[in-house]
Protein backbone atom coordinates (compact mmCIF):
# COMPACT_ATOMS: atom_id res chain seq x y z
CA UNK A 1 0.00 0.00 0.00
CA UNK A 2 2.92 2.38 0.73
CA UNK A 3 4.73 1.38 -2.63
CA UNK A 4 1.32 2.42 -4.57
CA UNK A 5 1.03 5.55 -2.10
CA UNK A 6 4.81 7.39 -2.79
CA UNK A 7 6.58 5.57 -5.96
CA UNK A 8 6.61 8.57 -8.30
CA UNK A 9 7.48 6.21 -11.17
CA UNK A 10 4.69 4.08 -10.68
CA UNK A 11 2.30 6.97 -10.38
CA UNK A 12 3.70 8.58 -13.75
CA UNK A 13 3.32 5.30 -15.56
CA UNK A 14 -0.57 4.81 -14.42
CA UNK A 15 -1.32 7.78 -15.44
CA UNK A 16 0.60 7.82 -19.11
CA UNK A 17 -1.15 4.52 -19.39
CA UNK A 18 -4.76 5.32 -18.41
CA UNK A 19 -4.20 8.48 -20.86
CA UNK A 20 -3.63 6.71 -23.85
CA UNK A 21 -6.33 3.85 -23.44
CA UNK A 22 -9.07 6.80 -23.17
CA UNK A 23 -7.38 9.43 -25.51
CA UNK A 24 -6.21 7.49 -28.43
CA UNK A 25 -9.49 6.02 -30.04
CA UNK A 26 -10.42 9.53 -31.18
CA UNK A 27 -7.80 10.53 -33.55
CA UNK A 28 -8.78 9.78 -36.56
CA UNK A 29 -11.46 11.59 -36.09
CA UNK A 30 -11.68 14.02 -38.92
CA UNK A 31 -11.67 18.39 -38.72
CA UNK A 32 -15.29 18.83 -38.46
CA UNK A 33 -16.15 19.53 -34.57
CA UNK A 34 -15.92 21.99 -31.81
CA UNK A 35 -12.58 24.28 -33.02
CA UNK A 36 -11.87 22.55 -36.18
CA UNK A 37 -12.74 25.51 -37.93
CA UNK A 38 -9.62 27.29 -36.61
CA UNK A 39 -7.23 24.76 -35.30
CA UNK A 40 -7.49 23.72 -39.25
CA UNK A 41 -5.28 26.89 -39.79
CA UNK A 42 -2.22 25.28 -38.05
CA UNK A 43 -3.01 21.81 -39.92
CA UNK A 44 -3.13 24.05 -43.27
CA UNK A 45 0.10 25.68 -42.48
CA UNK A 46 1.70 22.33 -42.00
CA UNK A 47 0.51 20.56 -44.89
CA UNK A 48 1.95 23.60 -47.05
CA UNK A 49 5.26 23.18 -45.32
CA UNK A 50 5.53 19.15 -45.82
CA UNK A 51 4.27 20.21 -49.63
CA UNK A 52 7.29 22.49 -50.44
CA UNK A 53 9.53 20.05 -48.53
CA UNK A 54 9.49 22.80 -45.76
CA UNK A 55 10.79 25.30 -47.77
CA UNK A 56 9.16 28.79 -47.05
CA UNK A 57 9.48 30.53 -50.54
CA UNK A 58 5.86 31.58 -50.51
CA UNK A 59 5.16 32.68 -46.81
CA UNK A 60 2.47 35.37 -46.53
CA UNK A 61 0.32 36.75 -43.56
CA UNK A 62 -2.38 34.89 -42.13
CA UNK A 63 -4.73 37.96 -42.98
CA UNK A 64 -3.96 38.25 -46.16
CA UNK A 65 -7.30 37.46 -48.05
CA UNK A 66 -5.93 37.60 -51.27
CA UNK A 67 -3.53 34.91 -50.94
CA UNK A 68 -6.50 32.82 -49.86
CA UNK A 69 -5.10 29.97 -47.18
CA UNK A 70 -1.55 29.56 -48.41
CA UNK A 71 -0.11 30.82 -45.27
CA UNK A 72 3.03 29.77 -42.71
CA UNK A 73 3.27 32.45 -40.40
CA UNK A 74 0.82 32.99 -38.28
CA UNK A 75 0.89 36.31 -36.15
CA UNK A 76 -1.19 34.81 -32.89
CA UNK A 77 1.16 31.62 -32.66
CA UNK A 78 4.55 32.38 -34.40
CA UNK A 79 5.03 28.96 -35.95
CA UNK A 80 6.76 25.83 -33.87
CA UNK A 81 3.45 24.64 -33.66
CA UNK A 82 3.01 24.06 -37.32
CA UNK A 83 6.31 22.95 -38.12
CA UNK A 84 6.70 19.83 -35.17
CA UNK A 85 2.76 19.14 -37.73
CA UNK A 86 4.58 19.18 -40.96
CA UNK A 87 7.55 17.11 -39.24
CA UNK A 88 4.58 14.65 -38.19
CA UNK A 89 3.47 14.63 -41.62
CA UNK A 90 6.70 13.28 -43.17
CA UNK A 91 6.69 10.71 -40.87
CA UNK A 92 3.08 9.74 -41.01
CA UNK A 93 1.57 11.19 -43.76
CA UNK A 94 -0.66 13.72 -44.24
CA UNK A 95 -3.90 12.25 -42.26
CA UNK A 96 -6.00 13.38 -38.83
CA UNK A 97 -4.21 10.80 -36.90
CA UNK A 98 -0.81 12.56 -37.98
CA UNK A 99 -2.04 15.79 -37.31
CA UNK A 100 -3.50 15.04 -33.51
CA UNK A 101 -0.55 12.94 -32.58
CA UNK A 102 1.44 15.72 -31.88
CA UNK A 103 -0.89 17.80 -29.75
CA UNK A 104 -1.61 14.44 -27.63
CA UNK A 105 2.06 13.94 -27.04
CA UNK A 106 2.38 17.70 -25.47
CA UNK A 107 -0.88 16.69 -23.63
CA UNK A 108 0.62 13.53 -21.92
CA UNK A 109 3.36 15.97 -20.74
CA UNK A 110 0.90 18.26 -19.44
CA UNK A 111 -0.66 15.40 -17.26
CA UNK A 112 2.83 14.64 -15.85
CA UNK A 113 3.40 18.07 -15.31
CA UNK A 114 0.76 18.50 -13.07
CA UNK A 115 1.09 15.20 -11.60
CA UNK A 116 4.76 16.82 -10.27
CA UNK A 117 3.47 19.87 -9.57
CA UNK A 118 1.07 19.02 -7.27
CA UNK A 119 3.65 16.49 -5.67
CA UNK A 120 6.37 19.49 -5.29
CA UNK A 121 3.90 21.78 -4.01
CA UNK A 122 1.70 19.84 -1.84
CA UNK A 123 2.40 16.06 -1.95
CA UNK A 124 2.31 12.41 -3.85
CA UNK A 125 -1.05 11.95 -3.46
CA UNK A 126 -2.35 15.14 -4.49
CA UNK A 127 -0.54 14.91 -7.45
CA UNK A 128 -1.82 11.48 -8.66
CA UNK A 129 -5.47 12.62 -7.35
CA UNK A 130 -4.96 15.93 -9.76
CA UNK A 131 -3.78 14.15 -12.94
CA UNK A 132 -6.76 11.57 -12.27
CA UNK A 133 -9.16 14.12 -12.62
CA UNK A 134 -7.51 15.72 -15.86
CA UNK A 135 -8.90 12.19 -17.27
CA UNK A 136 -12.59 12.91 -16.71
CA UNK A 137 -12.08 16.20 -17.62
CA UNK A 138 -14.29 16.48 -20.83
CA UNK A 139 -13.13 19.36 -22.47
CA UNK A 140 -8.94 18.63 -21.93
CA UNK A 141 -10.19 14.74 -23.54
CA UNK A 142 -11.49 16.23 -26.45
CA UNK A 143 -8.75 19.53 -26.80
CA UNK A 144 -5.89 17.44 -25.88
CA UNK A 145 -5.97 15.97 -29.17
CA UNK A 146 -7.06 19.27 -31.27
CA UNK A 147 -3.93 20.72 -33.78
CA UNK A 148 -3.17 23.83 -32.34
CA UNK A 149 -1.43 26.35 -30.31
CA UNK A 150 -3.19 25.77 -27.20
CA UNK A 151 -1.97 22.35 -26.18
CA UNK A 152 1.54 23.10 -26.67
CA UNK A 153 1.18 26.39 -24.67
CA UNK A 154 -0.33 24.69 -21.82
CA UNK A 155 2.19 22.14 -21.25
CA UNK A 156 4.99 25.09 -21.80
CA UNK A 157 2.90 26.28 -18.62
CA UNK A 158 2.84 23.86 -16.73
CA UNK A 159 6.66 22.89 -16.77
CA UNK A 160 7.19 26.60 -16.26
CA UNK A 161 5.33 26.26 -13.05
CA UNK A 162 7.33 23.30 -12.20
CA UNK A 163 10.51 24.41 -12.45
CA UNK A 164 9.06 27.91 -11.06
CA UNK A 165 8.60 26.66 -7.77
CA UNK A 166 11.28 24.02 -7.67
CA UNK A 167 14.03 27.03 -7.83
CA UNK A 168 12.20 28.91 -5.36
CA UNK A 169 12.62 25.89 -2.97
CA UNK A 170 15.89 24.78 -3.83
CA UNK A 171 17.61 27.82 -5.86
CA UNK A 172 18.90 25.46 -8.07
CA UNK A 173 20.90 27.19 -11.37
CA UNK A 174 19.58 23.95 -13.10
CA UNK A 175 16.19 24.82 -12.17
CA UNK A 176 16.38 28.80 -13.75
CA UNK A 177 18.07 27.16 -16.59
CA UNK A 178 15.10 24.79 -17.02
CA UNK A 179 13.16 28.04 -16.63
CA UNK A 180 15.14 29.88 -18.92
CA UNK A 181 14.76 27.39 -21.94
CA UNK A 182 11.02 26.69 -21.27
CA UNK A 183 10.70 30.63 -21.56
CA UNK A 184 12.74 30.90 -24.55
CA UNK A 185 11.11 28.35 -26.36
CA UNK A 186 7.61 29.96 -25.30
CA UNK A 187 8.70 33.04 -27.27
CA UNK A 188 8.68 30.57 -30.35
CA UNK A 189 4.98 29.62 -30.11
CA UNK A 190 2.31 32.25 -28.68
CA UNK A 191 1.68 35.49 -27.19
CA UNK A 192 0.87 33.67 -24.08
CA UNK A 193 4.17 32.61 -23.25
CA UNK A 194 4.96 36.67 -22.60
CA UNK A 195 1.55 36.38 -20.87
CA UNK A 196 3.67 34.11 -18.64
CA UNK A 197 6.53 35.01 -17.44
CA UNK A 198 4.79 38.69 -16.93
CA UNK A 199 2.71 36.11 -14.45
CA UNK A 200 5.36 34.85 -12.63
CA UNK A 201 7.00 38.48 -12.29
CA UNK A 202 3.87 39.71 -11.15
CA UNK A 203 3.65 36.13 -8.74
CA UNK A 204 7.13 36.70 -7.61
CA UNK A 205 6.21 40.62 -6.44
CA UNK A 206 3.24 39.60 -4.17
CA UNK A 207 5.67 36.84 -2.36
CA UNK A 208 9.15 36.31 -3.00
CA UNK A 209 10.07 40.41 -3.80
CA UNK A 210 14.03 39.47 -2.83
CA UNK A 211 13.89 36.84 -6.23
CA UNK A 212 13.05 39.71 -8.73
CA UNK A 213 16.29 40.63 -9.58
CA UNK A 214 17.01 37.15 -11.30
CA UNK A 215 14.16 36.61 -12.58
CA UNK A 216 14.41 40.05 -14.88
CA UNK A 217 16.50 37.85 -17.26
CA UNK A 218 13.17 35.78 -18.24
CA UNK A 219 11.77 38.69 -20.05
CA UNK A 220 15.37 39.48 -21.49
CA UNK A 221 15.04 35.99 -23.14
CA UNK A 222 11.82 36.52 -24.26
CA UNK A 223 13.04 40.04 -25.73
CA UNK A 224 15.94 37.64 -27.67
CA UNK A 225 13.38 35.39 -28.62
CA UNK A 226 10.53 37.54 -30.49
CA UNK A 227 13.46 39.86 -32.34
CA UNK A 228 15.28 36.39 -33.54
CA UNK A 229 11.41 35.74 -34.60
CA UNK A 230 11.10 39.20 -36.40
CA UNK A 231 14.37 38.95 -38.08
CA UNK A 232 13.84 35.41 -39.50
CA UNK A 233 10.16 36.43 -40.51
CA UNK A 234 11.86 39.97 -42.40
CA UNK A 235 14.56 37.53 -43.74
CA UNK A 236 12.07 35.19 -45.32
CA UNK A 237 8.80 36.92 -46.53
CA UNK A 238 10.43 40.84 -46.38
CA UNK A 239 7.91 41.88 -44.56
CA UNK A 240 8.58 44.05 -41.27
CA UNK A 241 6.39 44.47 -37.96
CA UNK A 242 4.59 47.31 -39.12
CA UNK A 243 3.23 45.42 -42.68
CA UNK A 244 0.14 44.20 -40.97
CA UNK A 245 2.45 42.35 -37.94
CA UNK A 246 0.88 44.93 -35.31
CA UNK A 247 -2.14 45.84 -36.28
CA UNK A 248 -2.98 41.69 -36.56
CA UNK A 249 -1.86 41.91 -32.58
CA UNK A 250 -3.78 44.39 -31.71
CA UNK A 251 -6.89 42.46 -33.01
CA UNK A 252 -6.39 40.41 -29.65
CA UNK A 253 -5.72 42.98 -27.26
CA UNK A 254 -8.49 45.31 -28.06
CA UNK A 255 -12.23 45.07 -27.30
CA UNK A 256 -12.93 47.49 -30.07
CA UNK A 257 -11.28 46.10 -33.39
CA UNK A 258 -13.75 46.38 -35.88
CA UNK A 259 -14.54 42.88 -36.44
CA UNK A 260 -18.70 43.09 -35.64
CA UNK A 261 -20.51 44.28 -32.53
CA UNK A 262 -21.11 41.08 -30.45
CA UNK A 263 -17.47 41.28 -28.99
CA UNK A 264 -17.44 43.21 -25.46
CA UNK A 265 -15.19 43.27 -22.19
CA UNK A 266 -18.75 41.75 -21.49
CA UNK A 267 -19.25 39.00 -23.54
CA UNK A 268 -15.70 38.26 -22.85
CA UNK A 269 -16.13 37.58 -19.58
CA UNK A 270 -19.33 35.70 -20.36
CA UNK A 271 -18.05 33.34 -23.53
CA UNK A 272 -14.95 32.57 -20.89
CA UNK A 273 -17.50 31.51 -18.04
CA UNK A 274 -18.94 29.30 -20.35
CA UNK A 275 -16.68 28.22 -21.73
CA UNK A 276 -14.79 26.87 -18.78
CA UNK A 277 -18.54 25.55 -17.46
CA UNK A 278 -18.49 23.37 -20.92
CA UNK A 279 -14.73 22.28 -20.32
CA UNK A 280 -15.27 21.25 -16.96
CA UNK A 281 -17.83 19.52 -14.52
CA UNK A 282 -19.73 21.24 -12.22
CA UNK A 283 -17.96 19.24 -9.37
CA UNK A 284 -14.77 20.51 -10.44
CA UNK A 285 -15.42 23.83 -10.57
CA UNK A 286 -17.14 23.70 -6.83
CA UNK A 287 -14.30 22.41 -5.16
CA UNK A 288 -11.98 24.66 -6.95
CA UNK A 289 -14.42 27.53 -6.03
CA UNK A 290 -14.42 26.24 -2.65
CA UNK A 291 -9.75 26.05 -2.33
CA UNK A 292 -10.13 29.74 -3.68
CA UNK A 293 -12.56 30.76 -1.64
CA UNK A 294 -11.02 29.41 1.66
CA UNK A 295 -7.30 30.52 0.49
CA UNK A 296 -8.58 34.22 -0.34
CA UNK A 297 -10.60 34.63 3.08
CA UNK A 298 -7.78 33.95 4.79
CA UNK A 299 -5.43 36.02 2.87
CA UNK A 300 -7.67 39.03 3.39
CA UNK A 301 -8.17 38.18 7.05
CA UNK A 302 -4.74 37.48 8.01
CA UNK A 303 -2.90 39.02 5.32
CA UNK A 304 -0.95 35.62 5.36
CA UNK A 305 -1.15 32.09 3.21
CA UNK A 306 1.12 28.67 3.50
CA UNK A 307 3.74 28.12 1.35
CA UNK A 308 1.63 25.67 -0.84
CA UNK A 309 -0.99 28.13 -1.08
CA UNK A 310 1.11 30.73 -2.79
CA UNK A 311 2.79 28.50 -5.15
CA UNK A 312 -1.01 27.13 -6.07
CA UNK A 313 -1.62 31.04 -6.91
CA UNK A 314 0.95 30.38 -9.77
CA UNK A 315 -1.21 28.22 -11.99
CA UNK A 316 -4.49 30.63 -11.16
CA UNK A 317 -1.97 33.64 -12.27
CA UNK A 318 -0.86 32.09 -15.39
CA UNK A 319 -4.06 31.94 -17.32
CA UNK A 320 -5.95 35.40 -15.72
CA UNK A 321 -2.90 36.79 -17.39
CA UNK A 322 -3.56 36.07 -20.82
CA UNK A 323 -7.19 36.17 -20.65
CA UNK A 324 -6.95 40.12 -19.59
CA UNK A 325 -4.11 40.93 -22.27
CA UNK A 326 -6.01 38.85 -25.01
CA UNK A 327 -9.56 39.05 -24.35
CA UNK A 328 -10.67 38.16 -27.54
CA UNK A 329 -8.59 35.21 -28.27
CA UNK A 330 -10.26 34.04 -25.06
CA UNK A 331 -13.57 35.29 -26.29
CA UNK A 332 -12.92 33.18 -29.74
CA UNK A 333 -11.33 30.27 -28.91
CA UNK A 334 -13.08 28.00 -26.23
CA UNK A 335 -9.56 25.46 -26.50
CA UNK A 336 -7.84 28.57 -24.71
CA UNK A 337 -10.39 27.76 -21.42
CA UNK A 338 -7.81 24.14 -20.89
CA UNK A 339 -5.46 26.83 -20.01
CA UNK A 340 -7.45 26.87 -16.02
CA UNK A 341 -6.88 22.96 -16.00
CA UNK A 342 -4.12 22.78 -13.98
CA UNK A 343 -5.28 25.37 -11.26
CA UNK A 344 -8.84 23.45 -11.61
CA UNK A 345 -7.66 19.99 -11.03
CA UNK A 346 -4.77 20.98 -8.21
CA UNK A 347 -7.18 22.91 -6.39
CA UNK A 348 -10.25 20.49 -6.62
CA UNK A 349 -7.49 17.35 -5.51
CA UNK A 350 -6.46 19.50 -2.72
CA UNK A 351 -10.12 19.81 -1.45
CA UNK A 352 -10.86 16.51 -2.13
CA UNK A 353 -7.63 15.52 -0.23
CA UNK A 354 -8.91 17.57 2.58
CA UNK A 355 -12.45 15.88 3.03
CA UNK A 356 -11.14 11.98 3.01
CA UNK A 357 -8.60 12.86 5.26
CA UNK A 358 -11.47 14.77 7.81
CA UNK A 359 -13.06 10.90 7.46
CA UNK A 360 -10.48 8.97 9.77
CA UNK A 361 -10.13 6.04 7.53
CA UNK A 362 -7.76 3.48 6.73
CA UNK A 363 -5.68 3.70 3.80
CA UNK A 364 -7.51 1.60 1.96
CA UNK A 365 -10.69 2.33 2.50
CA UNK A 366 -9.42 6.43 2.00
CA UNK A 367 -7.71 4.70 -1.44
CA UNK A 368 -11.08 2.86 -2.71
CA UNK A 369 -13.09 6.01 -1.70
CA UNK A 370 -10.54 8.04 -3.61
CA UNK A 371 -11.02 5.89 -6.70
CA UNK A 372 -14.90 5.89 -6.11
CA UNK A 373 -14.81 9.68 -6.49
CA UNK A 374 -13.25 9.66 -9.49
CA UNK A 375 -14.76 7.14 -11.49
CA UNK A 376 -18.21 9.24 -10.08
CA UNK A 377 -16.78 11.93 -11.54
CA UNK A 378 -16.05 10.56 -14.92
CA UNK A 379 -19.37 8.66 -15.07
CA UNK A 380 -20.87 12.32 -14.87
CA UNK A 381 -18.77 13.60 -17.47
CA UNK A 382 -18.88 11.35 -20.02
CA UNK A 383 -22.23 12.85 -22.13
CA UNK A 384 -20.44 16.22 -21.90
CA UNK A 385 -17.21 14.66 -23.46
CA UNK A 386 -19.43 12.34 -25.72
CA UNK A 387 -21.11 15.97 -26.47
CA UNK A 388 -17.53 17.50 -27.65
CA UNK A 389 -16.56 14.31 -29.72
CA UNK A 390 -19.19 13.66 -31.62
CA UNK A 391 -19.95 17.50 -32.79
CA UNK A 392 -20.13 18.09 -36.34
CA UNK A 393 -20.91 21.50 -37.68
CA UNK A 394 -18.38 21.54 -40.64
CA UNK A 395 -19.19 18.39 -42.10
CA UNK A 396 -20.31 20.26 -44.88
CA UNK A 397 -16.57 21.10 -45.54
CA UNK A 398 -15.00 17.70 -45.41
CA UNK A 399 -17.44 16.75 -47.56
CA UNK A 400 -17.20 19.38 -50.30
CA UNK A 401 -13.66 18.94 -50.06
CA UNK A 402 -13.45 15.12 -50.78
CA UNK A 403 -15.58 15.67 -53.82
CA UNK A 404 -13.59 18.57 -55.00
CA UNK A 405 -10.62 15.88 -54.42
CA UNK A 406 -11.70 12.88 -56.34
CA UNK A 407 -13.46 14.85 -59.14
CA UNK A 408 -11.04 17.25 -60.09
CA UNK A 409 -7.19 16.97 -61.14
CA UNK A 410 -4.22 18.01 -59.19
CA UNK A 411 -3.01 21.17 -60.16
CA UNK A 412 -6.43 22.52 -61.59
CA UNK A 413 -7.99 26.03 -59.99
CA UNK A 414 -11.62 25.21 -58.65
CA UNK A 415 -14.51 28.24 -58.58
CA UNK A 416 -16.69 27.73 -55.86
CA UNK A 417 -19.70 29.26 -56.19
CA UNK A 418 -22.37 30.59 -53.60
CA UNK A 419 -19.75 30.29 -50.89
CA UNK A 420 -20.61 28.63 -47.62
CA UNK A 421 -20.76 31.64 -45.24
CA UNK A 422 -18.62 30.12 -42.41
CA UNK A 423 -15.16 30.80 -42.66
CA UNK A 424 -14.47 27.29 -40.95
CA UNK A 425 -16.27 25.30 -43.77
CA UNK A 426 -13.88 27.36 -46.46
CA UNK A 427 -10.49 26.59 -44.27
CA UNK A 428 -11.99 22.57 -43.62
CA UNK A 429 -12.81 22.31 -47.70
CA UNK A 430 -9.66 23.90 -48.44
CA UNK A 431 -7.80 21.14 -46.40
CA UNK A 432 -9.23 18.35 -47.76
CA UNK A 433 -9.75 19.22 -51.51
CA UNK A 434 -5.57 19.83 -51.82
CA UNK A 435 -6.68 22.29 -54.66
CA UNK A 436 -6.42 26.01 -55.41
CA UNK A 437 -9.68 27.18 -54.65
CA UNK A 438 -11.53 30.27 -54.85
CA UNK A 439 -14.90 31.09 -53.37
CA UNK A 440 -17.46 33.68 -55.25
CA UNK A 441 -20.88 34.75 -55.78
CA UNK A 442 -22.31 36.21 -58.38
CA UNK A 443 -25.17 37.32 -60.55
CA UNK A 444 -26.67 36.38 -63.58
CA UNK A 445 -25.76 39.26 -64.91
CA UNK A 446 -22.04 39.61 -63.67
CA UNK A 447 -21.95 36.29 -64.22
CA UNK A 448 -22.82 36.62 -67.99
CA UNK A 449 -20.32 39.52 -68.42
CA UNK A 450 -17.05 37.26 -66.50
CA UNK A 451 -18.17 34.27 -67.92
CA UNK A 452 -14.92 34.12 -70.76
CA UNK A 453 -12.37 35.10 -68.25
CA UNK A 454 -13.68 32.51 -65.40
CA UNK A 455 -13.71 29.90 -68.16
CA UNK A 456 -9.82 31.08 -68.68
CA UNK A 457 -8.49 31.09 -64.97
CA UNK A 458 -10.72 28.09 -63.43
CA UNK A 459 -10.98 24.32 -64.93
CA UNK A 460 -14.05 23.59 -62.60
CA UNK A 461 -17.02 24.67 -60.91
CA UNK A 462 -18.67 23.55 -57.81
CA UNK A 463 -22.23 24.74 -57.40
CA UNK A 464 -23.83 24.65 -53.49
CA UNK A 465 -27.56 25.15 -54.51
CA UNK A 466 -28.31 25.27 -51.15
CA UNK A 467 -26.29 28.52 -50.29
CA UNK A 468 -27.77 30.02 -53.48
CA UNK A 469 -28.42 33.54 -52.55
CA UNK A 470 -29.51 34.19 -56.88
CA UNK A 471 -31.94 31.70 -57.38
CA UNK A 472 -32.11 32.76 -61.30
CA UNK A 473 -28.38 32.06 -61.76
CA UNK A 474 -28.76 28.73 -59.82
CA UNK A 475 -31.47 28.03 -62.13
CA UNK A 476 -29.13 28.87 -65.12
CA UNK A 477 -26.36 26.52 -64.25
CA UNK A 478 -29.03 24.02 -64.05
CA UNK A 479 -30.95 24.36 -67.29
CA UNK A 480 -27.68 26.16 -69.57
CA UNK A 481 -24.71 24.19 -68.34
CA UNK A 482 -23.59 20.55 -68.41
CA UNK A 483 -23.65 19.89 -64.36
CA UNK A 484 -22.96 16.85 -62.85
CA UNK A 485 -24.50 16.14 -59.22
CA UNK A 486 -21.60 15.07 -56.95
CA UNK A 487 -23.39 14.31 -53.38
CA UNK A 488 -25.68 17.61 -52.33
CA UNK A 489 -23.71 19.45 -54.55
CA UNK A 490 -22.79 20.16 -58.68
CA UNK A 491 -19.69 20.33 -60.61
CA UNK A 492 -19.07 21.46 -63.85
CA UNK A 493 -15.62 21.50 -66.26
CA UNK A 494 -15.43 24.84 -67.31
CA UNK A 495 -12.45 23.81 -69.87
Amino acid sequence: MKMLLTNSWLHNSFLLLVAILIITPGLAKPFIGIGDDQSITWVFQAQTLFKQGFGLSEVVFLNDQNNGWKVLFNPHSFSLTSLITAVSFSLLGVTETAARIIPLVFSLLTLIGIYHFGRIVIDKVTGLLAGALVLVTPGFLYFCKQPGVETLVLCLSVWLGVCYVNWLKTQSNKQFLCLGVLTLVSGFVSWAGYCYVLALLVHAFLFYRQRIGMLLILPLTLITAFFTYLSTYLFLTGHTLFDGYWQVLLQGTSANNGNGDTFTWFTAIANQFSYIEATYSQILLLTAGVWALLTFRQWWKRDYITRSEQDMLTLLLLPLSFSVLFPELVWMRQATSIFWLPFIVISAATVLRLFIQALQFTKLHALILTASLVVGIGYHNLPAYQTFQQSSQFKDGLVLGKIINSETQPGKKVLIHDQPTDSGIQAITNFYAQREIAFATYSLSVWKHQYEPIQKEYTYLILDPKNAPDASLSAYFQQKLPLKRAGMFMLLKLQ
